[in-house]
């Protein structure tokens, strides 16, 4: 039977042995830090691989147009254009005496409807046609500006009705 020698006390022990019979000492089977070196080699590369695949998969980025890019964003300008008309008739809305009686009018989304302020606030101009307290149907021209405060919310900085 094959034999090897103890690192601790030099005598000869069985290959397949785990402790020496002479001083007690733990024997290491052969192969085993090999088989460990190349299980972290492995597991090495395999994780490089991984973290390499997710890099290319989250910065892959086609070619977009200038025109793309401004076509985009003009898609958003208008959107958020929208949805401050749309909030700031919700915010004259709570202000009437007869909300439910109102008819709302605005020059679409022209310039002079809608604007995106300098501190990324939007300002609409409109009127509102509604039944006042004594019942008579009156216009009246209001001046709302309101800012994004989070997804689905806007904030009213100011109203101004005339």
């Amino acid at each position: 039977m094959p034999t090897r020698i103890c690192h601790k006390c030099q005598q000869p022990t069985q290959t397949n042995a785990s402790d020496c019979p002479t001083c007690g000492a733990k024997i290491a089977r052969p192969g085993l830090l090999s088989q460990l070196f190349m299980a972290g080699i492995v597991g090495a590369v395999g994780l490089i691989f991984i973290l390499g695949l997710g890099w290319a998969i989250t910065s892959y980025n086609p070619t977009v147009s200038a025109a793309d890019r401004e076509a985009h964003a003009a898609k958003l300008r208008s959107n958020y254009l929208t949805e401050a008309l749309i909030n700031c008739e919700d915010f004259v809305r709570q202000r009437l005496k007869a909300p439910a009686s109102s008819k709302f009018g605005h020059a679409g989304l022209s310039d002079e409807a809608a604007q995106v302020q300098p501190d990324s606030s939007y300002r609409v101009n409109g009127w509102v046609d509604a039944i006042n307290s004594f019942g008579a149907q009156l216009r009246s021209n209001y001046i709302c500006v309101v800012r994004p405060a989070g997804i689905d919310r806007w904030q009213l900085v100011s109203l101004t009705m005339k």
